[in-house]
């Protein structure tokens, strides 16, 4: 039918019918599961090697490494002795120089330049995708892939490790997307915020427990004075007793845990899966969210002003070098020194962690500034380029780490859990980073993902994605 011959009520009626066709068009497009997500330009896909910011690989690999340093110690013995070294793995020699070196410049430091880097992924991955898909597909990709890390989380917690993180950057992330467009300086502003909240509520736990421990202390005095406590010093010295076995385990207790350790997979499935529920739901708000979602915040402001890229002067990372390790350092020996004059008193210990994110956040900044400043000058172009490699297939080595260590630590594979002094079990952690640069270098030349990345893409994009570099997109 011409549309000439057409009266006003049929073209009214046909135009009508245009626009719905239109409107369901746009709805299925949305909602439509295809294995690629409708594009303005072209389908979307992850980014590809060339278009990667190397800088921001390197960074991330150099980080990954460090956070191994850390969780070595809770994979080799029980966890409360990375706060209480005197709890178990040596304390004297190079056991005691390994502690404060870990202490110093790895511990928390690591997590938060990797927490930082998670934060700046998110404006990577939006930002890579704006004006070559709908914003609407946009959203739907960045859930998705937030989604499955949660899930990647929880099966890596419950599996394999309860010291998973990858829960927490999942959750935590999945309030980033909205902020994705805030200036630079509200985000760094913000995270801020969070992290002094963190340190308010740490140091408000210090004090009630100092005051607790006095209760205590007073309730012991009146005992050997001959006279009776009060029902108030009483419960004060139950309360601080049990807080003191939970944070600095008996012998007895440790004895426990290391046959816990050492049993078969099934048999310590028990251990992980309460671990893992207390981490992923009460500590994660009370402590995870305030921790990564500030770290996070931060990244995504330092990354906007190109500090993560080593796009900035050279003497302005000189400078964050220079004052980072200043303050950081000084702090950090400062807390370290005085936690050991306390003999690690868990009231005194928390009570001085208000300052953890101050030098956590300085050294972090100050590690990142010295990576920028040897890519500016390509000095260890080689290290760098391995480093970068591991960075690339970060996921994978995560995983990696907690597969190769349940199995030597665990009673599934060698159970060597809680035999080894603490200089022994970093042999077993050098042995994992020397593999690591070896590997992840060759297995990109022949491959586009580690295999863990690829599935996480796959999943993301709702479809199978080329794994071979020689395979087309």
């Amino acid at each position: 039918m011409a549309l000439e011959k057409l009266n006003y009520g049929e073209k009214c009626w046909l135009h009508t019918g245009r626009s719905h066709l239109r409107g369901l068009l746009v709805f299925f497009s949305i909602m439509n599961p295809e294995p690629q997500a409708r594009s303005i330009h072209g389908p979307a896909a992850p980014v590809a090697s060339d278009q990667r910011l190397s800088s921001i690989d390197t960074i991330r690999g150099f980080a990954l490494l460090g956070i191994l340093a850390i969780n070595i110690v809770g994979f080799a013995q029980p966890y409360q002795s990375m706060p209480y070294p005197t709890v178990a793995g040596g304390f004297d020699g190079v056991n005691f120089f390994l502690w404060c070196l870990a202490d110093l410049l790895v511990e928390g430091k690591m997590r938060a330049i990797f927490s930082m880097l998670f934060g700046a992924s998110v404006i990577l991955f939006t930002a890579g995708k704006q004006g070559r898909i709908m914003p609407e597909r946009i959203a739907d990709l960045y859930y998705r892939r937030t989604m499955w890390l949660i899930a990647f989380g929880v099966l890596h917690a419950y599996c394999l490790w309860p010291g998973d993180i990858l829960y927490s950057y999942g959750v935590t992330g999945l309030l980033l997307f909205a902020l994705r467009k805030v200036a630079p300086k509200a985000l760094i502003a913000a995270g801020l915020v969070l992290l002094a909240v963190f340190s308010v509520k740490t140091f408000r736990q210090g004090w009630q427990l100092r005051e607790l421990r006095d209760k205590a202390t007073e309730a012991t005095v009146t005992l050997t004075a001959g006279r009776t406590p009060t029902p108030e010093q009483l419960a004060a010295s139950e309360r601080w007793t049990e807080q003191v076995r939970q944070e600095k385990p008996d012998a007895a207790k440790i004895t426990e845990m290391i046959h816990s350790r050492r049993a078969g997979y099934w048999q310590s499935f028990a251990f992980r899966s309460a671990r893992a529920s207390e981490t992923q739901s009460v500590e994660f708000y009370q402590r995870e969210f305030w921790d990564v979602g500030g770290m996070m915040l931060i990244g995504m402001g330092l990354f906007q002003l190109g500090f993560f890229s080593a796009s900035r002067p050279f003497r302005e990372y000189v400078w964050v070098a220079v004052v980072g390790y200043a303050i950081g350092l000084l702090l950090g020996l400062y807390f370290l020194t005085q936690n050991i004059k306390a003999n690690f008193d868990p009231a005194d210990r928390i009570l001085l962690s208000s300052g953890y994110q101050l030098v956590r956040l300085s050294v972090a900044l100050a590690h990142v500034a010295v990576l920028a400043l040897l890519y500016q000058s390509a000095i260890l172009s080689g290290l760098r380029t391995r480093l970068a490699a591991i960075g690339q297939t970060a996921f994978s080595n995560y995983i990696l780490h907690s597969v190769v260590c349940t199995f030597v630590f665990y009673g599934y594979g060698l159970a060597l859990y809680g035999s080894l002094q603490r200089w022994q079990y970093y042999l077993v952690a050098l042995g994992i980073w020397t593999f690591q640069l070896t590997t992840s270098k060759w297995w990109l030349q022949h491959f586009r993902f580690g295999p863990l990345e690829w599935l996480w893409r796959s999943l993301t994009y709702w479809g199978k994605q080329p794994m071979r570099l020689s395979a087309k997109r």
